[in-house]
This record gives structure tokens, C-alpha cells and sequence, in this order.
């Protein structure tokens, strides 16, 4: 059973908004004439979150199992 897509992906319509870069201008951007999105800080700002940064790492995890048995796998040959 396969679930039915009502639209297409930015990718896949060949939008420039699919690129990150483009996504990140828009948001970061007023317009000239005052309209559109507010500023993503400004409304972090407004929740109560004044600075949003990075936590401390805490776990780092690898995962290696298909490397390490396909390595193995080798060198057993």
C-alpha cells in the first residue's frame, strides 16, 4: 500500500526555493514595502528566548556496524 503525494516537492517543481541559501535569504529579507514574514530572531525574541545557541554535547554516537562487517567480511577472504 503507497501513500499518494498532493503536491510535488520544491526539488522536483524546479523551485529556487529549494535551495537553503535562497530559503534562508527570504526569511532574513523584509521587502520594500513593509509587508511579509517578520524576522525569525525577532519573533524567538518575543517567545522569550533572547539567544538561541548550541547545547553542550553530551552523546556522540557512530554508528559502524555495516562498515566494521563488510571490513571483516574482507579480510577474512
Amino acid at each position: 500500500m503507497s501513500i499518494k503525494q498532493r503536491t510535488k516537492s520544491l526539488s522536483s517543481r524546479h523551485s529556487e526555493l529549494a535551495d537553503t541559501f535562497i530559503q534562508l535569504k527570504v526569511l532574513n529579507t523584509t521587502p520594500p514595502d513593509g509587508q511579509g514574514l517578520p524576522l525569525f530572531t525577532s519573533k524567538i525574541q518575543e517567545q522569550g528566548y533572547p539567544d538561541l545557541s548550541p547545547a553542550k554535547l553530551e552523546i556522540f554516537q557512530v554508528n559502524i556496524g555495516k562498515t566494521l562487517q563488510s571490513i571483516l567480511r574482507s579480510l577474512s577472504c
